[in-house]
């Protein structure tokens, strides 16, 4: 008779996921349209389908036992133009947080995902100080719009990144560009603190923070990468984040308040990424594992772990709350995909069992579809959507993720259902009596 293990995490973790919020990362609405947001309420026609749709997919939400929903608000799409909000958008978003709260799914809003508007980047965009005053005229309608349902707020994806992004940067940081960082990274940390005080000014309970990458995660053999992103350039970054200063020759940029100016720890985790000979952060075709041998796919899945393990030790020095916001998985072969989300549970209930502050951890997308407002980088969601019918049927990485989160952990008769092929590595010698750990709760 086989023994049984079970390893619990606490009753308080959340398990959650991203549903797409924007249009770009569905392609379900056409923004040529007036009435994209409305139709989710007619009765009739194709309008219908797709309020079954997005219901549908927080049925799925539920089922799988999931308690959070990570949405990525798009501000072209609530702020149009300047002085212009589109109150359809409104409508539409108030009615998915609803529907959210009526299966108890608790809501993790990113207020800026992607690109701002054009009108904002017509005006300068980030270069502007006047930024801080457009970003904080936008967070007030959104805390005034959707407050209310709230948990946990992240005001901006990895302040760096969006730097970066905006400055159509190819990765290097050096000369004219790391001043001109420095300049972008200020407004932004600015723009953050004026959502800061006005997500706390409504007296919102929920939790504030914005989105930090772990950038070596994103990164293997720096050593060949001559041209862009350096590991001293990726300890400023971590010293920015650390104690809120960074400097370069052009210049240096110091925020004493930075670390206080958030309540947890929105940590983003990408696995297995490639650095293109420009250096910039490439997902690319050596995704693709068909024609990897055994010991190579291998040796990346525990490259991976260890790049997991380095992000949490990083994260837990800044002595705030940890919430793995963001985990993207990009391969497509699903016996990986499985061993993966396996593996890193598996690495996260260490931690834990050892108190570390680590109290959630979302799977990066509960459907297919799009990065932000990318067509380039797809990922592979726990359900997979036909494009004909509109059928959603759940993957069996998928399964594997609803049977964690039902169950709030990993046992060993989970292991030999979904992965067998790790149930020696992970439950050797287990002896004939219930080695069932029980987590205790946890605060924030």
């Amino acid at each position: 008779m086989r023994a049984f293990a079970h390893h619990h995490f606490p009753p308080s973790f959340l398990w959650g996921a991203a549903l797409p919020g924007t249009p770009e990362e569905t392609g379900l609405f056409n923004l040529a349209s007036d009435g994209w947001v409305s139709n989710l309420k007619s009765k009739s026609g194709e309008s219908s389908l797709q309020r079954k749709f997005w219901l549908n997919l927080l049925d799925q939400a539920s089922d799988s036992s999931l308690t959070s929903i990570r949405i990525h608000l798009d501000w072209r799409v609530l702020q149009p133009q300047q002085n212009k909000w589109n109150n359809q958008a409104i409508e539409f978003y108030n009615f998915l947080f609803a529907e959210m709260e009526k299966r108890d799914l608790r809501l993790v809003l990113t207020m800026m995902s992607g690109s701002p508007p054009a009108w904002f980047i017509e005006q300068g965009g980030w270069y502007e100080e006047t930024c801080i005053q457009w970003f904080s005229q936008y967070t007030e309608k959104v805390v005034s719009s959707f407050g209310k349902y709230v948990d946990f707020w992240i005001t901006l994806e990895d302040p760096i990144q969006t730097a970066m992004m905006f400055l159509g940067n190819d990765g290097s940081v050096t000369g004219k560009k790391s001043g001109e960082l420095l300049l972008v990274l200020h407004n932004l940390m600015k723009a953050h603190k004026a959502a800061y005080k006005n997500i706390r000014r409504e007296k919102s309970d929920g939790y504030i923070s914005y989105a930090n990458w772990y950038w070596p995660a994103f990164f293997r053999r720096s050593e060949n990468n001559k041209a862009g992103l350096t590991q001293n350039t990726l300890g400023k970054f971590h010293q920015f984040y650390e104690k809120g200063i960074i400097e370069f020759k052009q210049g240096k940029l110091e925020i004493p308040d930075l670390v206080q100016l958030r309540d947890y720890v929105a940590l983003g985790f990408l696995r297995m990424a490639v650095v293109t000979p420009s250096g910039f952060i490439q997902p690319g075709s050596q995704m693709d594992l068909k024609h990897w041998d055994n010991d190579s796919v291998a040796a990346m899945e525990t490259e991976g772990i260890d790049q997991l393990i380095a992000a949490l030790k990083w994260a837990r020095q800044l002595s705030l709350p940890i919430y793995i916001t963001r985990h993207q998985i990009l391969l497509s072969d699903a016996a990986v995909r499985k061993r993966i989300i396996f593996k890193t549970i598996r690495t996260l209930w260490n931690f834990v069992n050892e108190s570390w502050p680590i109290r959630g951890y979302f799977y990066h997308s509960l459907i297919d579809g799009n990065d932000f407002d990318s067509e380039l980088i797809n990922f592979t969601g726990c359900l997979d959507m036909n494009e004909e019918t509109g059928e959603v049927v759940r993957r069996l990485s998928g399964e594997l993720y609803s049977e964690i989160c039902r169950m709030q952990g990993i046992n060993s008769d989970l292991t030999i259902s979904f992965v067998p092929e790790l149930y020696s590595e992970y439950f050797p010698g287990i002896g004939p009596r219930d080695l069932s750990m029980q987590m205790p709760e946890m605060e924030l």
